[in-house]
């Protein structure tokens, strides 16, 4: 795919986070398994890395860094806007699954392009 493709749906990966993290608490069913949550929030912020980074001209570890930094920061402000906005419960161990997503999917995703490219 083109990196306008991945500009485009990573806007729009951004936009349905947010939407997602908007419906009340009340209307989200319960998920009894902590680990399955703390899992959805990681596959979340590896799709949001895998978009973002192939989104960059050229990957380097700035650029990878700054992604992750960046991500992290827009994880810790949704879990926030879901405190305030959504009736939902600010979780900062939502926040540190977020980060690890981002961590992760950064890793996968260069380690790919890396393997794409030999």
């Amino acid at each position: 795919m083109s990196k306008k493709v991945f500009r485009i749906l990573l806007i729009v990966y951004l936009f349905a986070i947010l939407a997602v993290s908007t419906i009340p608490g009340r209307r989200i069913p319960e998920l009894d398994l902590w680990s399955f949550d703390k899992m959805l929030h990681i596959i979340e912020y590896f799709i949001l890395a895998f978009l973002a980074i192939n989104v960059i001209g050229k990957v380097s570890t700035t650029s990878v860094i700054v992604i992750i930094v960046i991500g992290s920061i827009y994880g810790g402000f949704n879990e926030i806007w879901q405190g305030l906005v959504a009736n939902r419960f600010a979780c900062i161990y939502d926040a540190i699954a977020n980060g690890i997503g981002m961590i992760i999917g950064s890793i996968v995703t260069v380690k790919f392009l890396l393997l794409k490219h030999d």
